[in-house]
């Protein structure tokens, strides 16, 4: 898996220079950092994709996970809070991931069937985003995972 994901950092790389939304690009390079537990690059990247751009409201959930996997809890819980409080839209799937992060499973769940519930498009990558590892073992993960038609 480490070598898929160098060679998509590599490609990443190489999309960026061509790319008239170089945010997003970043972005989703930015998720492989934190997948491959390189948070801190990771963390300094997502930094970067939320002074570029408005309102990123996925970046900041991947953020919490990677700054409280870095050992950085009272930052993620600040930005977690925002993710709470805020006005804006924000993914049930992608603010599940934010919980794992910072090992709060019944948080994580919960957030996952609301997400279920509401027919999430993030929900399409809960059999492949590393990000939810720590709830797989969960019986409500693999009830979800059924549920969505994705092999458990």
């Amino acid at each position: 898996v480490t070598s898929f994901l160098r060679s998509a950092i590599n490609a990443i790389r190489k999309a960026r220079a061509g790319s008239d939304d170089p945010v997003s690009v970043k972005e989703f390079r930015t998720e492989l950092l934190a997948a491959m537990g390189k948070y801190n690059e990771a963390i300094a990247e997502y930094k970067e994709c939320l002074r570029l751009a408005d309102k990123l409201p996925g970046a900041e959930c991947y953020l919490v996970y990677a700054l409280a996997k870095a050992g950085q809890r009272d930052e993620a819980e600040k930005v977690l809070k925002h993710l709470e409080t805020t006005k804006d839209y924000v993914s049930p799937a992608e603010l599940a991931i934010a919980y794992a992060g910072l090992g709060q499973k019944e948080q994580a769940l919960s957030s996952l069937e609301r997400a279920y519930t509401a027919h999430d498009l993030q929900m399409q990558y809960l059999g492949a985003d590393p990000h939810y590892d720590s709830l797989r073992s969960e019986p409500r993960f693999q009830e979800l995972m059924r549920k969505v038609g994705l092999p458990g």
